[in-house]
This record gives structure tokens, sequence and C-alpha cells, in this order.
């Protein structure tokens, strides 16, 4: 049996780590929809288990869109609770409310361009590149002392 002692702590915060199964659709007891999903986060001490839950409709269909062994970063609200597993031992369980995610596939994405006030697209960095450091750099008119 496991049994959880005291209160949750609320925190801040951003993990990054892989799917170990794939989301999973659900509707909660007053109907909402929500999507889960259970990432494994590594660190010097070891791996954690770390359970997500999304409610807003655009970030759950991004992790829906996801499959086990998908790389992902997540942010959100995290709470982190004791518990005592069936043999006997502490544990602790992460479960984040997340409010942002960035998903890390093999797919390339397509960059979208910027449109300043001309309507003109900006150059992709690569066409900067050729150009040299000093068509770039800002003119500074300030009279600070030397170092």
């Amino acid at each position: 049996m496991v049994k959880f002692t005291g209160d949750p702590l609320m925190i801040q915060i951003h993990v990054s780590g892989r799917l170990v199964r794939a989301p999973a659709q659900k509707t909660s007891a007053n109907g909402n929809a929500y999507t889960t999903g259970l990432l494994l986060s590594a660190s010097k001490d070891g791996e954690q288990l770390v359970s997500l839950s999304v409610f807003d409709p655009d970030l759950q269909t991004l992790l829906a869109s996801l499959k086990k062994g998908d790389s992902v970063s997540v942010m959100g609200g995290a709470s982190i609770r004791a518990y005592t597993d069936k043999e006997g031992a502490p544990q602790a369980v992460v479960s984040v409310m997340v409010n942002r995610i960035m998903a890390m596939t093999e797919g390339k994405a397509k960059p979208k361009l910027k449109v300043p006030g001309n309507g003109q697209p900006y150059q992709r960095t690569e066409d900067f590149m050729s150009a040299g450091p000093r068509e770039f750099a800002p003119p500074f008119d300030d009279d600070l002392p030397p170092f």
C-alpha cells in the first residue's frame, strides 16, 4: 500500500527528459479534457520519473502528437510529495501542471521569417554571416571612459 505523508510543496520547475510512454488523453470527473505524460529526467544523482498533466488545449495537442522516446522540455507548477513504496522504502513523486512545452523531435522545423514594417522578410542568419561584423555594429556615440 502506498502511503503519502504531508502536504505537497508547489514550486515552478523546468525539467527535460524523454517520454517513457505515449501520452494519454483523459477526461476529469467534471468533464474537462486533459492529457497526461510520463517523463524520465536524468541527473547526476540518477533518474527521476516526472508525471505531466496538461489542461491547455493547444499544449494538449502538442503533447498528444509525441510518442514514447521523444525528448521534451516542460515548465510548470510542480508538486513534490513523499510516499512509502510497497517495500516500505521512502520515495518521491514529482507532478508537473504543464504551462510550457518544447518538443525536441528529429523532424526539421521550417523557420518562420519575421516581416518588418516594410513588408519584406528578414534575411536568414546564413545570409548575414557573409556580410562581416562591421556592417552590423551599431554606432556608439557615447563618451564612456576606457577600462
